[in-house]
């Protein structure tokens, strides 16, 4: 992947993440893609997850902040990207099809939680 240019475009610099991510087994999500705002308003402008190599049960994220203008990221950006890892809410579900009904159910209520 080569390096982000100044004169590149955010659509760009996204365009070569994703073929980044696929090329290296990884799935990509930019989570601003679900507002209907063009709003960012996180740091994380995109999550790359893949299970693990080695353990398939453990999943490895990677929280992404996209710069496109060959600037060093400023330290409170670098902060908060990290802190965006202690932030991260997770819960397990089954997706259960029944009769081509689609129905969700919680795991913890089936562990006494």
């Amino acid at each position: 992947m080569s390096e982000p240019t100044p004169s590149m475009s955010r659509d760009e610099a996204e365009e070569q993440l994703r073929e980044w991510a696929e090329e290296h087994g990884w799935q990509i999500v930019f989570p601003n893609d679900a507002l209907d705002a063009d709003v960012r308003p996180g740091v994380v402008d995109a999550v790359l997850i893949r299970a693990h190599p080695r353990t398939p049960d453990m999943l490895q994220l990677q929280m992404v902040r996209i710069k496109t203008d060959g600037a060093r990221p400023p330290p409170n950006q670098v902060k908060r990207l990290h802190e965006s890892l202690e932030r991260v809410s997770a819960k397990t579900l089954y997706a259960c099809f029944d009769d081509g009904d689609l129905h969700f159910v919680e795991t913890d209520t089936w562990l006494g939680h």
